[in-house]
């Protein structure tokens, strides 16, 4: 789950904090046909990114999201086997 050393190449550590600070965010991979990546995931690491520290989730926040995704992942995979 961790693409951003593919994301940031080219940019140096100091590049890539001065765009971070500025706003930049990694775009989702999900626009790569290669790559899955729900949307509602992507969405979820840029809260975690929110420039208001208190604007970010907590991290009983990021659980219950974490464990509605995969349930809602199992019962996909579930599906799919039937």
């Amino acid at each position: 789950m961790n693409l951003c050393t593919n994301v940031c190449l080219g940019m140096t550590a100091p590049e890539t904090l001065e765009q971070v600070t500025k706003g930049y965010r990694i775009p989702n991979p999900a626009d790569d046909q290669r790559i899955k990546c729900p949307t509602k995931l992507h969405d979820m690491m840029l809260k975690c990114w929110d420039k208001t520290p208190n604007d970010r989730p907590s991290f009983a926040d990021l659980r219950d999201f974490f464990n509605k995704l995969c349930a809602e992942f199992d019962t996909l995979y579930d599906d799919f086997e039937s």
